[in-house]
C-alpha cells in the first residue's frame, strides 16, 4: 500500500462496483493483484482480506482516534486489578500500582520515547493517532476522576465530628503550626538565598508546599485499615494543610500580583466570597443529605447521595469554588448532623473503590516524567526543602509524651503527597499571568511525579512502623492460589462433560494418609509474630499447626483470633506462636477414613486438621485440608455416575 493510504485508510469498505474505498471515501487500488479485484464477491472479499493481512503494520488497520472509550476504560480496569494484585504481593499500596498504569498510558510516556520506536511497530501515523485518541479519552473520563475526588473528600469530612475535632484540636494546633510554619519558610527563603529566586515566586512555592494530596493519602490509609494516633492525626492535618493552601495561596497571588488597590481589595473580597460560598453550599448539601437519607430506605441511599454530589460538584464548578472545601463541609455536616453517617459512608463505598481505581488511573496519566527531568535544580531545591520542612516540622512540635513516639517519628513522612491541589493552584496562577507564572506550573507539574510516586510508599511505612496495620493488612492471606483455582475450574468443567475429575475409586475407599498434605507442617514454637504471618501467607491456610523442636504438635493457631493484632515491628518479636497457640480440637491418623475427616469439618470451623503418627501420637505428619474433603463428597453427592472401583 502507498504512503497516501497509510495515512488515510484504516477499515476498508465494498463499493457497490467492487472497488475498495478507505472510510473517508477514497478509493484504493494499491496493493491488490493487477491494480484491480477479482469479480466474484468471495474472492473480493479475499482480496480485502489479504491487503488488510499484508500490512506491515497494525496501526494501518485499526482507526485508533474511532475506536470506543469503553475499550481504554476496560484496558484501564484489568491492568490497574492485575496490577493492583502484583502490589499486594511486594507490599505495595495499590494506589501506586494504579498510577504506574496510569503512566503506561500517559500519552507524554509514549512521547517520551523516539518516533522511531514507534514506527518500527505501529507506524507513525497509528502512533499520533493513538496519542491524540488516548489524550481525548483520558479527558472524557475527568469528571469520573472529579466525583471520585468528591467522595473521597466527603468521606474524610464524614470522620469529623465536633466531639472528635474537640478531642484532637488543642494536640494537632500545634503540630500543624510547626508543619507549615516550617515548611512555607524553608521553601520560600531558600530558594530566594540558595537558586536566587525572585521573592514573589518563592513565596508562591512556599505556600503551595502546604498542600497534601487527600486521595492518596485517605485511600493509602484505608486500604491498610489503621487505627491509631499516626492515622487520626494524619486525616486532621490534611484537611488544614489544604485549607491553609487554598486561603494563602489566593491572598498570596493578590499580593504578588501587579495592580491597583482597588483591585486587590475586590481580589481579596472575591477570595472571601469564594471560601463562604464553598463552605455554605456544602453546609446546604450537607444538611440535604442528612435529611433525605434519615426520610428514606437505606436502599436508596447509593442513588441519592450519587445525585447530591454530581449535582454539588456541578455548581461548584459553575461558580467556581474550591470542590475540595465544598465536599469537606458537606462531610462535616453529615457527620455532626446525622447518627447514621457511617451507614451512608458503607453506601458510598460500593462506588467509590472502583471510581478510585480510575481515579489514580487517570491521575497516572497525567504525570509527565518530562517535567520531572526538565523541572531542573529548582525542582530539586523544592522537592528537598519540601520534604525537609514536613518531617522536621513535626518532628520539632510533637511530644514524646503527650503525643506518642509514633506520631512524632512517622507523621512527617505520612504528609508528603502532593498532587491535584498543587496542580490546580498552579495552574490558576498560570492563568492570571502567563509571562510571570508559566514557570511556576512547570515545576510543579514536575515534582508532583516524585511526590505522587514516593507518597503512597511513604504514608503506609509510616502507619506500619508505628503499629497501627491489623496484622490482616500486612500479609497477604489466601486460602487458595491461582494454580489451585485453575485446577478447580478444570474438574468443574470435566464435571460438566461427565467425565470424573478425580479418579476411579470411591470415596469410602479413600484414607485421610492418601488425602494428606505433607509439606504443610506449620511453625515452630518459638516463631514471632512475623515468622507465622509469613506462613499464613505463603501456605494459603488459615490455621497454623505449631510444632516443637522435635516435631510434636503444641497446638494451633487460628487466623481469625490473630488477624485484627496490630502488628508493631518494634514489639513483634517479643511474642512467639507459643503465646498465641491453642490446643488442637482433634487430631487424625493417616490410616483412618476420608469420612472421619468430613465429620469433624462438618461441625468444626478449621480448615486443616492435624495428622499425627499412630506410633508417635504427638509427632506431626501432615495435614488434611476442609477444601479437599469437601470437594471429594460434593462429587460423590452431585449425582454424577459412580465411578467403577479399582486402583487409580
Amino acid at each position: 500500500m502507498s504512503a497516501h493510504c497509510a495515512d488515510t485508510v484504516c477499515l476498508g469498505r465494498l463499493s457497490d462496483n467492487g472497488s475498495v474505498w478507505s472510510t473517508s471515501g477514497t478509493p484504493l487500488r494499491e496493493g491488490f493483484p493487477h491494480g484491480k479485484m477479482a469479480a466474484d464477491p468471495a474472492d473480493q472479499w479475499y482480496y480485502v482480506l489479504s491487503v488488510r493481512l499484508s500490512q506491515r503494520h497494525f496501526g494501518y488497520i485499526v482507526e485508533l482516534s474511532n475506536y470506543e472509550i469503553t475499550l481504554t476504560l476496560g484496558v484501564l480496569l484489568v491492568l490497574a486489578l492485575l496490577a493492583g494484585e502484583m502490589a499486594g504481593k511486594i507490599r505495595l499500596p495499590r494506589v501506586t500500582a494504579y498510577l504506574l498504569v496510569g503512566l503506561l498510558f500517559s500519552p507524554f510516556s509514549w512521547q517520551a520515547l523516539p518516533e522511531s520506536f514507534w514506527g518500527r511497530f505501529i507506524g507513525p501515523v497509528a502512533y499520533q493517532r493513538a496519542v491524540e485518541a488516548m489524550q481525548h479519552h483520558l479527558h472524557s473520563m475527568h469528571p469520573i476522576a472529579d466525583l471520585a475526588m468528591a467522595l473521597v473528600l466527603f468521606n474524610m469530612g464524614c470522620r469529623f465530628t465536633l466531639k472528635h475535632f474537640r478531642r484532637l484540636f488543642r494536640r494537632v494546633i500545634p503540630i500543624a503550626c510547626g508543619e507549615l510554619g516550617l515548611t512555607f519558610l524553608l521553601v520560600s527563603a531558600g530558594l530566594v538565598v540558595f537558586l536566587g529566586q525572585p521573592w514573589q515566586m518563592s513565596i508562591l512555592f512556599g505556600v503551595l508546599a502546604l498542600a497534601t494530596a487527600p486521595a492518596t493519602t485517605i485511600l493509602v490509609l484505608k486500604e491498610a485499615e489503621s487505627e491509631g494516633p499516626v492515622t487520626e492525626y494524619a486525616q486532621l492535618l490534611l484537611a488544614l494543610n489544604n485549607l491553609a493552601a487554598i486561603v494563602c495561596f489566593e491572598v498570596a497571588l493578590v499580593c504578588v500580583a501587579d495592580g491597583t488597590s482597588a483591585q486587590r481589595f475586590a481580589d481579596i473580597a472575591w477570595v472571601l466570597l469564594t471560601l463562604g460560598g464553598s463552605v455554605t453550599l456544602g453546609l446546604l448539601a450537607g444538611l440535604l443529605t442528612s435529611y433525605i437519607c434519615n426520610l428514606l430506605e437505606k436502599e436508596a441511599w447509593l442513588i441519592i447521595m450519587l445525585a447530591i454530589s454530581t449535582l454539588v460538584l456541578g455548581l461548584s464548578s459553575l461558580f467556581g469554588f474550591p470542590y475540595l472545601l465544598v465536599f469537606l463541609a458537606m462531610g462535616t455536616t453529615v457527620a455532626n448532623t446525622s447518627d447514621r453517617a457511617e451507614d451512608i459512608v458503607g453506601e458510598l463505598n460500593q462506588i467509590t473503590s472502583i471510581l478510585c481505581v480510575l481515579f489514580f488511573a487517570i491521575h497516572g496519566a497525567a504525570l509527565d516524567l518530562h517535567a520531572l527531568w526538565s523541572a531542573g535544580a529548582l525542582g530539586v531545591g523544592y522537592i528537598v526543602l519540601r520534604l525537609i520542612g514536613k518531617y522536621f516540622g513535626i518532628f520539632l512540635m510533637a511530644s514524646d509524651h503527650s503525643d506518642g513516639a509514633g506520631v512524632k517519628k512517622w507523621l512527617g513522612a505520612a504528609m508528603l503527597s502532593q498532587a491535584g491541589a498543587a496542580i490546580a493552584l498552579s495552574g490558576m496562577a498560570a492563568h492570571r499571568d502567563p509571562v510571570a507564572f508559566a514557570p511556576l506550573q512547570q515545576i510543579i507539574l514536575g515534582t508532583v511525579v516524585f511526590f505522587e510516586l514516593i507518597g503512597p510508599i511513604l504514608v503506609r511505612q509510616a502507619v506500619y512502623n508505628a503499629g497501627e496495620i491489623p496484622l490482616d493488612n500486612v500479609i497477604r492471606h489466601s486460602t487458595t492460589t491461582p494454580w489451585e483455582e485453575a485446577g478447580s475450574l478444570w474438574r468443574r468443567i470435566l464435571t460438566a462433560i461427565g467425565i470424573d475429575p478425580i479418579g476411579k475409586r470411591s470415596v469410602a475407599e479413600l484414607t485421610i494418609g492418601e488425602l494428606m498434605k505433607s509439606n504443610l507442617l506449620g511453625v515452630n514454637s518459638t516463631a514471632s509474630l512475623e515468622e507465622i504471618a509469613h506462613y499464613l501467607e505463603q501456605s494459603h491456610l488459615s490455621t497454623v499447626m505449631v510444632v516443637t523442636h522435635k516435631g510434636e504438635l503444641a497446638g494451633i493457631i487460628r487466623y481469625s483470633d490473630v488477624r485484627d493484632i496490630v502488628f508493631d515491628p518494634e514489639v513483634g518479636g517479643l511474642v512467639c506462636a507459643t503465646d498465641l497457640a491453642i490446643s488442637s480440637p482433634s487430631v487424625a491418623y493417616a490410616d483412618q477414613p476420608v469420612s472421619d475427616a468430613f465429620d469433624f469439618f462438618r461441625i468444626g470451623h478449621l480448615d486443616a486438621l492435624p495428622v499425627v503418627s499412630r506410633e508417635t501420637p504427638e509427632r506431626l505428619i501432615g495435614v488434611v485440608r476442609r477444601k479437599d474433603v469437601l470437594r471429594l463428597y460434593r462429587r460423590a453427592t452431585s449425582g454424577e455416575p459412580k465411578p467403577k472401583r479399582g486402583g487409580h
